[in-house]
């Protein structure tokens, strides 16, 4: 029944009214506003050996990676696409570098049915190698078999696999910004000649140049919802400095907001490989994993909080989450519960302060609210048919809510006094 305030829940003849309005809304955007490092593949990782294969080149001479052992690979997934075909000529200055040195490039083109193999689309292989001047191997995986037992969730991406024909570096979404940079440093890793780099230790990140004005009129066109405008101002940013996480995560935002997953995908990779301890990115990405049905990588950067920070209870309301969005209501329920002893103090955490939303960033960092770890609760003990510790849950969850709102009162009356 909806009434004038909100929504009135029934269990069982107990009514319980909600005081949904602007503090549901605040939840909601907040628990369920979905928008390790993004990974390349679901089934290949870092240190794992190789999956063996043979393709064929356009030409229609058969390849295997076992032609290739004693020798440093670069396998490249692609499609046509400008991502795609500005990766490959980064590739090619690569190669020009170091063919002298043992290594090898195939790249794997992906081509647009799982069935057979057009005659057009090898025409443009061939022609697209031409125009570009790449000398290297280009293979079709006719079939799309290798591209599923890779598992490739975006393209273009890379898999470096050593000389023992183990996978050393893999590389998701080949960046607009700085990506040549990167993919040459992985390279020279592998090829063990790379230069090591001491860095110092920084509090906070400082962007260089302009970055930083053209992020804040990005956020605050961001805020406005005036997306194409942000966009513009954050790909400024970028230009200006193309490591700035703070921009990197909000372009991703601002690609969920115009429905590009695979652009905001990329976005989110980039922010964490450009800061890969920050807690919030993480948090960020498993959250649009969730909302995009990733739940495998959404378990990684959930169970990636955990790690970085055990004592937040942020690793614990994310599971919560991504059980609850898989319908396994017992292990949501389990992690919720262990979210909110870590929040209150009883599972020997110190409690959370939360709620002061002019200081909304260092009360939350690396953690959700009390209020959404009671709601998601609630949810999960309502599916097991739990309904008065259901009915439970919802009451504590309107009264941290309450308390935000007074706290936000409180604030504002004495700003004004």
């Amino acid at each position: 029944m909806k009434g004038e305030k909100g929504f009135v829940l029934s269990f069982g003849g107990k009514i319980l009214p909600l005081i949904f309005g602007a503090v549901f809304t605040a939840a909601v955007i907040h628990t369920l506003y979905l928008p390790a490092q993004a990974q390349a593949f679901k089934r290949v990782k870092e240190g794992q050996k190789a999956p063996a294969f043979t393709m064929k080149t356009p030409e229609g001479v058969p390849l295997s990676v076992k032609d290739y052992s004693g020798k440093i690979l670069v396998v490249c997934f692609w499609k046509f696409g400008d991502k795609s075909e500005a990766e490959l000529v980064v590739l090619q200055q690569i190669y020009n570098k170091y063919k002298d040195k043992n290594l090898e490039i195939l790249a794997v083109y992906i081509p647009e049915s799982d069935e057979n193999v057009a005659d057009k689309e090898v025409e443009a292989i061939n022609k697209l190698f031409v125009e570009k001047g790449l000398q290297y191997t280009v293979l079709i995986d006719e079939g799309m078999k290798v591209f599923s037992e890779y598992g490739v969730i975006t393209m273009p991406s890379l898999a470096i696999i050593d000389k023992g024909g183990k996978v050393a570096s893999i590389y998701s979404g080949f960046p607009r910004f700085g990506g040549d940079k990167k993919v040459s440093e992985l390279v020279e890793s592998a090829l063990g000649i790379a230069k090591k780099v001491v860095r110092k230790k920084k509090k906070g990140y400082r962007q260089k140049g302009r970055a930083g004005f053209h992020y804040k009129f990005g956020l605050r066109f961001y805020r406005l919802g005036f997306m194409k405008k942000a966009e513009d101002k954050l790909k400024a940013a970028l230009l200006a400095d193309p490591d700035y996480p703070a921009a990197h995560l909000l372009l991703a935002k601002v690609y969920v907001e115009q429905k590009k997953k695979d652009d905001a995908m990329l976005e989110y990779n980039l922010a964490i490989a450009a800061d890969e301890k920050n807690l919030d990115l993480h948090i960020e990405y498993g959250k649009f994993a969730i909302a995009n049905g990733m739940y495998d990588e959404a378990l990684a950067e959930f169970e990636m909080v955990k790690k970085l920070k055990p004592a937040s209870g942020a690793g614990d309301f994310g599971l919560g989450q991504l059980y609850l969005a898989q319908g396994k209501n017992e292990e949501a329920l389990k992690y919720f519960q262990a979210a909110i002893n870590t929040y209150t103090g009883k599972g020997g955490a110190k409690k959370a302060s939360i709620f002061d939303l002019r200081k909304r960033s260092k009360a939350r960092k690396g953690n959700p609210d009390l209020g959404p770890a009671y709601y998601g609760l609630a949810q999960a003990q309502l599916r097991l048919n739990k309904k008065d510790e259901a009915i439970v849950s919802f009451q504590e969850a309107i009264k941290s809510y309450q308390k935000a709102i007074d706290k936000i009162k409180k604030d504002v009356s004495t700003e004004e006094d």
